[in-house]
């Protein structure tokens, strides 16, 4: 409980783009009854993305609680201020005491962001430069997989211009290098795809794909919206996921695969 009380404390830091969350961590950090919710957490999971993801989940789900009323992710631009939100979180951790806990014992911290397919991206096109064959694209922790079909998007750096010219996911990022950005369509033939996940997330599910927008801080409106229209990418074509911890699976996934480059 004193460990969980302090990563609160400490955690305003972590949320540089959303002042509710900044402001409800002291309120968590006090609470001992909305610590104790976060004693059952499943091994391994970050305490305040998890506790904020369950009840923005709630909330996005349509639990009546004003609460809500501080959320830009509900109200938009009418959101309250966020330094009056203490209490209305208090009182909603105990009215929703069941439906919390439900939520940090089984679902796990699966936060998805689509512009990290600008790291994998560039680190293809190294691979590329090496390497005249395809390759097989194996992602640990892939999640839902929104990553795995990095080439289904169009990506826009250094006012150039790379990728489907037509889709319907459009990724953005500043480029600071001295030199011009590389060429992001000179990756090597993707010779297959697969995921390997803890707890792989099936886009396909209304409910599942609510999760990872809950995930989504309430005021980063861009990245959820973003993250909705690659996760339509993904349900309209899923790659193969696989269930299980990466050092248990990866070594017989290496040897089922025909030989050749990996990634």
């Amino acid at each position: 409980m004193e460990r969980l009380s302090e990563h609160f404390a400490d955690a305003p830091s972590t949320f540089t783009t959303s002042p509710l969350y900044r402001e409800l961590c002291a309120t968590v950090a006090d609470d001992r009854s909305i610590l104790e919710l976060l004693v059952e957490c499943r091994h391994g999971q970050q305490p305040s993305f998890l506790l904020f993801g369950a009840v923005h989940y709630l909330l996005l789900s349509g639990a009546d609680h004003p609460l809500r009323n501080f959320y830009p992710s509900l109200v938009g631009a009418a959101a309250a201020e966020p330094s009056a939100a203490g209490p209305f979180l208090k009182d909603f951790c105990a009215r929703y005491r069941d439906e919390l806990l439900d939520i940090v014992r089984t679902r796990l911290v699966q936060t998805n962001v689509v512009k990290r397919v600008f790291g994998l991206t560039f680190a293809l096109t190294a691979i590329g430069a090496r390497c005249d064959e395809p390759v097989h694209l194996v992602e640990v922790g892939a999640s839902a997989g929104i990553h795995l079909l990095f080439d289904r998007y169009r990506y826009e750096i250094g006012g150039r211009t790379f990728g489907r010219r037509d889709a319907s996911v459009t990724v953005e990022t500043e480029w600071r290098g001295p030199t011009e950005p590389p060429d992001l369509d000179d990756v090597p033939a993707i010779a297959s795809r697969i995921g390997v996940d803890l707890d792989p997330v099936d886009v396909t599910v209304d409910d599942e794909r609510l999760w990872l927008r809950a995930l989504v801080w309430p005021e980063d409106r861009r990245k959820a919206e973003l993250l909705e229209a690659a996760l339509e990418v993904v349900a309209s074509d899923p790659p193969t996921m696989v269930k299980g911890d990466a050092i248990d699976v990866c070594p017989a996934l290496g040897r089922s695969l025909p030989p050749g480059p990996r990634v």
